[in-house]
Parts: structure tokens; sequence; C-alpha cells
């Protein structure tokens, strides 16, 4: 039986595998197979950490490794811990911080200062050691003011002298001649202006239906804001019909009525006054317009429907006085022919 190996070693159970083979050798076997895997195949040395850092003597640690990533980790580790133990670590850094108290300002004013950051008392004593007693030409600053007020007036006497006053204007743009109202405004400028406006405002007129869908004239239209192109007279005419509608609720009465069935009653009546029969151009010359009238007045619990209501004449101007004012609420008289209930 042999005692040995091929190699010299001796063929001990505790040096023998279970196929019989020498320990010894296989070790042999592996450090020289990886001997010879390193001189065929050269390492690199690696530039960079896996993070990308790069792999200096000063990012370096003593085990070789990256600072930075352990600096990332260290704090990644200590921001989770003071989560889950927030009410400990909180209480301990209560309990340093009462204990040490100098320690931690002296610390903090170190750390801001390495930072840039000066105290107050320190950046106002160095402000007012750095500061400027006098100018550059050297006129004397006062403390209290910004910048030196000889220089700023000498400024602007050199920007007098390079830059005259522009003489007095003897014209407008338009070239007529001086003539300004309060305003600055040149006054025949002015004129043209509104006599342009009036001018634009004939031609929009003429554009527009002679009357509007009551039957008002065309000069009635608003000229600007909101309401523009929109008849005066048909808009006092739906507030005030707005209003009666709120009078009759408020009493209790109730009632309304639609556009269709106002044109429908002032067409039965040939749009005109049912009182003293005047027709819708001849009240226009008179200062006057047709409005809807309450039979039984609404303060005297009239309703605001249709089957209640007769066209009446009524005043557009100081001076003026229609049927519907000498009607008023003294008395329910009925001037219709016929009963309109139910008209559509």
């Amino acid at each position: 039986m042999k005692t040995h190996c091929l190699h010299g070693h001796l063929r001990t159970p505790e040096n023998l595998d279970t196929n019989g083979s020498c320990k010894t050798c296989k070790v042999l076997q592996g450090k020289a197979k990886r001997a010879a895997n390193r001189f065929l195949n050269p390492k690199v040395p690696k530039t960079h950490c896996p993070k990308g850092h790069p792999r200096t003597p000063e990012n370096l640690g003593e085990r070789g490794q990256c600072k930075v990533c352990r600096l990332a980790y260290s704090r990644a580790y200590a921001s989770t811990y003071r989560e889950a133990h927030h009410e400990e670590s909180l209480a301990h850094s209560r309990k340093y911080y009462a204990e040490h108290k100098e320690e931690c300002a002296k610390k903090q004013l170190e750390r801001l200062r390495r930072n840039g950051v000066l105290p107050m008392e320190e950046f106002k004593a160095l402000r007012r050691a750095n500061r400027k007693t006098h100018c550059d030409a050297g006129h004397p600053l006062d403390p209290a003011k910004h910048g030196c007020k000889v220089c700023e007036k000498e400024a602007r006497a050199r920007a007098r002298e390079l830059c005259p006053p522009k003489p007095p204007k003897t014209q407008c743009r338009n070239g007529h001649p001086e003539n300004r109202n309060k305003r600055g405004q040149c006054k025949a400028c002015r004129a043209a202006t509104a006599k342009r406006k009036n001018t634009q405002k004939k031609a929009r007129l003429a554009l527009l239906p002679k009357y509007c869908k009551r039957g008002h004239l065309v000069e009635n239209r608003t000229e600007g804001g909101k309401r523009r192109g929109r008849c005066r007279l048909c808009t006092r005419i739906n507030e005030n019909a707005k209003h009666a509608c709120r009078r009759a609720r408020k009493t209790g009465a109730g009632g309304s009525y639609t556009l269709q069935e106002e044109r429908t009653l002032r067409d039965f009546y040939g749009n005109r006054c049912i009182c003293c029969g005047r027709t819708q151009e001849e009240l226009s010359a008179a200062g006057l317009r047709i409005v809807l009238d309450h039979v039984v007045p609404v303060s005297k619990g009239g309703t605001s429907f249709i089957s209640n209501l007769q066209p009446l004449c009524h005043t557009n101007q100081k001076g003026a006085s229609g049927c519907n004012e000498a009607k008023c609420n003294f008395h329910d008289t009925d001037y219709r022919v016929e009963n309109m209930v139910g008209l559509a």
C-alpha cells in the first residue's frame, strides 16, 4: 500500500478525500491555475467605483472603500434610524444640547464661518470698517445717504450741457397751431375727433334697421358699454317689467309674461295707446313711448299675467306726461276693447 502520493505528500486519512485523492495536491493545482489565469488575463485597475465616483487616493478609505459611497450609506442609515426611533433621537439630542450648550453654539458658529456666513454683529462691524468715507473724486460721503450728492449734481449739469432742453411746441402733431384746453389737448384735433365719431355713429345707425322689435326708432340705440346697439326704450321697458314682476311676487299676486305675448298684445291694438289712440311714431315725436300697464294695480293685488296688462303711453323725457301717469294706481279702468285672456 502506498504511503505517499506522486508529489511526496503523506496519504493519511485526513489528507485524502472521498475519491482517495490527495487534498494537498488539489489545493496546489488550484493555486497554479489561478496564477496562470492572472498571468494570461491581467486585471485592469478600476478607476471608478460602482456608483461612478473616481477611485483617487483622497477618495479611498483604509479598506479601499469609496468615501462618497460610504458617507451616503451612513447618512441613509442615520436617517432611517432617526425615523424609526424619532422620539428617542429627539430626547437624546435635547439632553446632549442641554449638557453641552456652549460647545454646540461654538460648533454652529464655526460651521457658519466655514460656509461664509458671519454673525450679525461681526458682519456689521466688518461693514463699518470697510465703509467708504470719500467718493472716488475725493468728496466726503454722508453715512445717512447713498452716493455722493456733489458728483450727482455735476453729472446732471453735464447732461444739461450735452442735451439742451427741447424748444416748446408751436404746433400739434397734425399741424394745428398751439391752442390747447385745460387737459393739454389740441382743441382742433378734439373737434375733428368728435366730428369723425359722430359720422361713424350715423353710418352705423344707417346700417341698422329703422325700428326695433317693439317699433322704437333707431336713434334710441345705445353706443357704448355692454348694451351697445340695444334700444334704450326696450331696455327700460324690460327693467320696468322685471320690477313689476318683482313687486307682484312681493305682494303675493305673482304672474309673468313673455316677449311673444307682449308683441301679440301690441299688434292686436295696432302698436298704439288704447287710451289716446296715438301710434308709436306720434308718441316718439311727443317724447312718449308705449308700455304695458296693469289694469288692476300691483299695489291693489293685480297680477303680472298678460290678461291684466294693457298698452298705454308713458313719459320718455322731462316735461311730457302720458296716459299711464294719469291712471297710475288711482283706479283700475280697463281701456281694452275686448278680453285678452288666453291670447298667445
